[in-house]
């Protein structure tokens, strides 16, 4: 009786496994676009991809801004992308350098002092005139390398339509969090609480995958569930870093504002297609983790500096949800390949990154298409299992890390020309075109603002970061991915 009450259970238990043969677990950009990118792949037409993911797409995150990189990727993966995307974004056409001195807290203009918000008066005369010429309609070609600031929750909003309309409504499926990872002969067994948006049913179900994606972030839990894992990947920077979206704030022109002072560092650029901006800023670690946004709001705060705390107060209080995270980085000595064939890591899960240059989300979602070129050169959903991981992971270490490298020696870079600036007493500069609105780049996915000052050190690492797709994805050989 024993024996088949046993039988029962393994039975009931085997019932309630679901299959499926790609398991992404992540349901952000880098998530979203590697599902859609494997969907067009002609050899996994009849496979089985089911996104994963802990909230219900609710509006959260901050602003990014994506590289030509990350732009050439969305159209490569589907060309109908880029044009929904670009009409909600926001261009930048330079940076402003300021210090905590020369804001003033009256003549507060739209909520942030006036200071702050009219740097546009300091720039030198060229630069005024070509202003003037924009507003009565000569739009000169001066800056068609300015970036593009996205709401992130415009970016994933965009992809899971997509992916809804191409994959099927069965691909999503959301309220589901990751608990454990068992590894099988024959795949792998992903148990995961779900909940309910209503948030009022909650059980565990089990999924049976071929292969997993992880495109969870910095903090994967796919990573640390995972038997064998190795979770030292992702060492600390020493800071922490807070982000957020203020909709109803307005900068009054298409500059971004870097304030330095001490040990803080404030970015703040335009966002919502210009209508809000956007905020980052940095500051030494703070210990411990906010448990809510007021309380991420309230950190920030004790942790910035006296002067720099009248700027800081209506942006905080402008912004519904802000978040809290550390700057993580990627241990290369650390083993790059992952502990099976059957896994994959993407994104911030396989490649934290100081968001100097802005290329967190741009590799994220050329990731994603490399994954699906590789896919499509081995031919079968089985050989792709059994080989396309390591081709995948060979083909992207070399560029990852000279992208990483760059955005490394940039930090350091801006750090000492800020160091240097604030001993001579020189004024702020204030700088355009692609070099500066890069610094705003310097939001990625995290958040945090570390501007570039000069151009890379390294000619290889600098063309290794810039190397177009097409050419990057050919070979696994060349490790530029």
């Amino acid at each position: 009786m024993r024996l088949g009450l046993l039988a029962l259970v393994a039975a009931c238990s085997a019932h309630r496994v679901q299959h499926v043969d790609i398991a992404i677990i992540g349901g952000g950009p880098c998530g979203l676009a590697t599902a859609l990118a494997l969907r067009r792949v002609s050899c996994l037409r009849d496979a089985s991809i089911a996104v994963f993911e802990r909230d219900h797409l609710e509006p959260k995150g901050a602003a990014i801004v994506m590289r030509p990189m990350g732009i050439d990727a969305l159209d490569a993966i589907d060309r109908r992308l880029v044009p929904e995307m670009r009409h909600r974004a926001a261009r930048m056409f330079g940076m402003a350098h300021l210090t905590a001195e020369e804001l003033s807290s009256k003549g507060a203009d739209g909520g942030l002092p006036a200071g702050f918000r009219h740097p546009f008066r300091k720039r030198p005369i060229r630069e005024r005139f070509v202003k003037w010429l924009a507003r009565i309609g000569c739009r000169l070609r001066l800056r068609r390398s300015g970036l593009r600031s996205f709401n992130w929750h415009d970016v994933r909003s965009v992809l899971a339509k997509r992916v809804l309309t191409t994959c099927g409504p069965e691909t999503m499926r959301l309220g589901h969090t990751l608990k454990a990872v068992r590894t099988a002969r024959k795949g792998v067994d992903l148990t995961f609480g779900v909940e309910l948006a209503d948030g009022e049913d909650q059980h565990t179900v089990t999924y049976r995958a071929r292969l997993v994606c992880s495109a969870d972030g910095v903090r994967s839990m796919t990573r640390r569930c995972w038997p064998g894992a190795d979770t030292k990947t992702a060492t600390p920077d020493g800071r922490s870093t807070w982000y957020g979206l203020a909709p109803r704030l307005r900068l009054g022109d298409r500059l971004a504002r870097v304030v330095s002072h001490n040990d803080c560092r404030l970015t703040v650029f335009p966002a919502c297609g210009g209508r809000g901006v956007s905020f980052a800023a940095s500051a030494a670690s703070v210990p411990g983790h906010a448990a809510s946004p007021s309380e991420a709001a309230e950190r920030l705060l004790s942790s910035a500096p006296r002067e720099l705390r009248p700027t800081l107060a209506p942006l905080l209080d402008a912004t519904p949800h802000v978040v809290e995270t550390k700057l993580m980085s990627r241990d290369f000595a650390r083993p790059w390949a992952s502990p099976s064939h059957r896994l994959c890591f993407l994104g911030d899960a396989a490649h934290p990154m100081r968001p100097t240059f802005g290329y967190g989300t741009s590799l994220a979602l050329e990731d994603a298409a490399v994954l699906a070129r590789i896919a499509e050169r081995e031919g079968s959903l089985d050989s792709f299992i059994a080989s396309g991981v390591r081709a995948f992971e060979r083909a992207r270490l070399g560029r990852v890390r000279a992208v990483v490298e760059i955005s490394h020696q940039a930090a350091i870079r801006r750090a000492l020309s800020c160091l240097t600036r604030r001993w001579r007493g020189a004024a702020p500069a204030t700088s355009t075109g692609a070099a500066a609105a890069a610094a705003a780049a310097g939001t990625g996915v995290c958040g945090a603002s570390e501007p570039p000052s000069s151009p890379p050190r390294s000619r290889a690492n600098a063309a290794a970061a810039e190397e177009p797709l097409v050419r990057a994805s050919a070979s696994d050989d060349d490790g530029l991915g």
